[in-house]
């Protein structure tokens, strides 16, 4: 089954997929570019965007340790 997938921006630069229906498109196309985090963002960010960028860390990691693989 094809899904038309759209990525919308949302809060701080994190993507969210939306399922579209089939059939339906949406008229144009928005592409999330993810902001790399600074000491400003939470780790739940900073998370998210290593998430995004494939980039794995330990589950335990420090909000230190977390910014220091961003970079």
């Amino acid at each position: 089954m094809d899904t038309d997938i759209k990525i919308e921006r949302i809060e701080k630069g994190a993507a969210k997929p939306v399922v579209l229906e089939p059939g339906k498109s949406t008229k144009t196309q928005e592409v999330a570019v993810a902001e790399k985090p600074t000491t400003a963002s939470t780790v739940a960010e900073i998370k998210a965007y290593l998430d995004s960028e494939s980039i794995k860390y330990p589950s335990s990691a420090k909000k230190a340790d977390l910014l220091a693989l961003v970079k």
